[in-house]
């Protein structure tokens, strides 16, 4: 209304016109729809309990009762352990594009990743109090950006489960709303 009374005031529309526009395009764009919905059964739209900001954070307050005070979370959930205020260790910082299975120990410690040997004494030394899995753990092989084989995603699972006890499950979780396990540990450390 702002911009309809400026046009009316004089101010041409050339100043007016590609911010209508604009906010006209973002308000049918389908990503609107994407953050308000869990996609559709059959006709209906499934609507989210949720935003998922919101969810995000009630699985933080979920992490925290779980290991109160902790500082450290076993995740490539980057967006997790920010909004849990915790640190990866080391060789996640990059998430789901932390593993570079064709790399030797030499070139991924330079660089701070995760090739296959330094995945597996990482998963072993089972660092954190409390693990959270997405669709997304394991999945990405960098720099292709290709699958990692599904053996090799089970075979990582397997080991976070040798030392990590189930602790809970978020179904529709995060950007593409994959299931999201949470894993307290076995042993103290």
């Amino acid at each position: 209304s702002v911009f309809f009374a400026n046009a009316a005031a004089g101010i041409p529309a050339a100043r007016w016109f590609p911010v209508l526009t604009a906010g006209m395009c973002a308000l049918s764009s389908p990503m609107l729809q994407e953050w308000m919905t869990n996609g559709h059964d059959r006709f209906w739209t499934l609507k989210k309990d949720a935003s998922e900001l919101a969810q995000i954070r009630e699985v933080a307050r979920r992490i925290e009762k779980l290991d109160p005070g902790g500082d450290a979370l076993l995740t490539q959930d980057l967006y997790l352990a920010v909004e849990a205020g915790r640190k990866v260790p080391a060789g996640l910082e990059m998430g789901p594009f932390s593993y570079f299975p064709a790399m030797d120990d030499r070139e991924a410690v330079a660089i701070h990743v995760l090739n296959p040997g330094r995945m597996e004494r990482l998963l072993e030394s089972a660092p954190c109090a409390v693990a959270a899995m997405s669709g997304y753990a394991f999945a990405i092989e960098v720099p292709k950006g290709s699958r990692t084989p599904r053996q090799d995603v089970e075979r990582y699972r397997a080991m976070v489960e040798k030392h990590y006890r189930p602790a809970g499950s978020v179904a529709n979780f995060g950007q593409n709303r994959t299931r999201l396990d949470l894993f307290v540990r076995r042993e103290a450390k």
